[in-house]
């Protein structure tokens, strides 16, 4: 429909799938699997991304630096609002 959602039919009846959100859920799956193995695959960015965020999520990016690290994302803090982010798992490209 327009691009967006594929009408199928399905053992139940008419099924309509967001490609979008279908997308999402196979990348988020791979994240994770790829987490639980320890496999990760990173892609450095050539110029860092600056995110600009509240105070308290900065803070936050700092106390999950590890996490984030593990999860293939590289954040560092700016500035008191200012995060920059210089690599994201490659499954995200």
């Amino acid at each position: 429909v327009k691009r967006l959602f594929l009408v199928c039919e399905g053992p139940q009846g008419l099924v309509v799938i967001d490609q979008h959100a279908a997308d999402e859920r196979v990348r988020f799956h791979r994240l994770r699997t790829s987490h639980r193995q320890r496999a990760i695959k990173v892609q450095n960015l050539l110029f860092p991304e600056r995110v600009e965020c509240s105070e308290a999520e900065a803070a936050l990016v700092q106390e999950h630096h590890d996490a984030l690290l593990a999860l293939g994302l590289e954040c560092s803090l700016l500035g008191p609002t200012t995060v920059a982010v210089a690599s994201v798992p490659a499954l995200l490209h």
